[in-house]
């Protein structure tokens, strides 16, 4: 309890704030490869057709990735610790883009110039679709966003006990108002 109500530095502060901190990308290895990543322009599409060959040529060009290539193991976004409730809902590379700037392709490069120029030699074919604003719309359509458009019913929470998503009674102006929530059945909190 000392430190209650004091002033406590951040070991990091005086490097932060004069400019000398040391940075992942500060510390790169001699040799290490360069990753550019061909981004979405569109709000929401999909993939039809994706064509590499002729980035793959460029010249210190080691690798490009597309959804072809990324493994199927998906992930959640959210960042909160375990468990997550959230929806393990995201691909690393996805035919499937929703919102602008999710990655469409990998470039690996010796030179980030490299990179640079095999993104702008990829060429998509993407199937533009009208973005899906209003949750009303989603509730109706069974598009929530997650993969085969279910919501997730129950997780278990770090005590054990199901934690229930209440979306359809949240949106429908119940318990949790005009939101989404969750309750974890053994400490009565909403999530």
């Amino acid at each position: 309890m000392s430190d209650v109500s004091t002033d406590v530095r951040k070991k990091d502060a005086m490097s932060l704030v004069t400019e000398k901190g040391v940075y992942t990308g500060d510390t790169v290895p001699a040799g290490a490869l360069r990753l550019k990543l061909l981004r979405s322009p569109h709000v929401h599409a999909f993939i039809r057709s994706i064509d590499v060959s002729r980035a793959k040529q460029v010249p210190g060009v080691v690798c490009v990735l597309t959804y072809e290539d990324a493994p199927g193991s998906r992930f959640t976004t959210a960042g909160q610790t375990y468990p997550e409730p959230s929806p393990y809902d995201r691909l690393i590379l996805d035919r499937l883009l929703r919102c602008t700037g999710d990655p469409v392709a990998i470039v690996a490069a010796e030179t980030e110039e490299a990179a640079e120029r095999a993104c702008r030699l990829i060429r998509v074919d993407y199937e533009a679709r009208r973005p899906l604003l209003d949750f009303t719309q989603a509730l109706a359509q069974r598009n929530y966003c997650t993969p085969g458009g279910k919501l997730p019913r129950a997780v278990r929470c770090g005590n054990g006990c199901p934690t229930q998503f209440s979306i359809h009674r949240g949106l429908r102006g119940g318990k949790h108002g005009a939101g989404a929530g969750a309750k974890c059945g053994g400490t009565g909190a909403h999530l």
